[in-house]
């Protein structure tokens, strides 16, 4: 049985990752350099053809063509740009920040390719993504994939996909695919697909399809297709679905304490649309 999300305190949030930092200001690379975010298997092959050395060493692609979209090394310019590009992502997966000439970094939609760089740091996403947050300043204009970031009561935090974002009272949490988005109360969190929001009374959690949503006292619940909701008392659960008759998607809304709905439970739906417990 899969338990509702474990809802998070926040009596004392301090940590602001957001830029510029208080006590551990970034530290840039030089003008004519950038740092790239890029992935690899575990054992730092990719899937097209070429396999990272370590870390202080020089990656050169074997075939570099400017003007075309293969060739070259791949990664996300500065942390920023559509996962999805990176391919089928392996919980395994090694993350690394290279740094590339500025003026040979090629960018397309979603993502960029150079021709050769500078390996900083191997590790996991979110060690990638700090890394990037504190020494490219460029990073924070934008939301970095894999990023962990906190900020306190009535502000805003964006993270990219893989990443986790939290918020306190009355923020706004936004989360990426498979993210993870938590407000406290009258907050509002939303996540992608796969994604997990949270959010504290009468807060309002939204996850996209195979989400899961959840919610406490009072608050709002809403996950995408396929998805799983689950909100505390007088509460209200929704979730959307594919109509076929008709070829359009609907909502299916519950209300926490009627109809054989429990609060705290967490709840999908079945072939007729109906409210199960999961």
């Amino acid at each position: 049985m899969i338990e509702a999300i474990p809802f998070p305190q926040f009596r004392n949030i301090g940590i602001r990752l957001g830029f510029p930092f208080k006590d551990d200001p970034p530290k840039p690379v030089s003008p004519d350099k950038s740092l790239v975010l890029c992935i690899s298997l575990a054992d730092m092959s990719t899937d097209y053809g070429y396999t990272w050395p370590r870390v202080g060493k020089v990656a050169e692609a074997p075939c570099w063509e400017p003007t075309l979209h293969f060739g070259g090394l791949r990664g996300w310019l500065y942390g920023h740009g559509d996962h999805a590009l990176g391919g089928y992502i392996e919980h395994n997966a090694k993350w690394l920040v290279v740094e590339a000439n500025t003026t040979e970094i090629v960018q397309f939609e979603g993502a960029c390719k150079f021709p050769r760089g500078k390996v900083r740091f191997i590790g996991t996403s979110k060690g990638a993504a700090d890394y990037l947050l504190k020494h490219e300043p460029r990073s924070h204009e934008f939301p970095v994939i894999g990023a962990y970031r906190t900020v306190g009561c009535g502000e805003s935090v964006c993270v990219g996909a893989h990443g986790a974002a939290c918020a306190g009272a009355n923020g706004i949490a936004v989360a990426g695919y498979s993210g993870f988005a938590t407000v406290g109360g009258r907050g509002t969190a939303t996540s992608g697909f796969r994604g997990k929001s949270a959010a504290g009374q009468r807060g309002i959690a939204v996850a996209g399809a195979n989400g899961v949503a959840t919610a406490q006292a009072h608050g709002v619940a809403i996950a995408g297709p396929q998805g799983k909701a689950s909100a505390g008392e007088k509460g209200l659960i929704a979730i959307w679905y594919w109509d076929f008759d008709v070829r359009r998607y609907r909502l299916k809304v519950g209300y926490i304490g009627e109809e054989g709905l429990d609060p705290h439970a967490l709840y999908t739906l079945d072939e007729q649309r109906r409210f199960i417990p999961v």
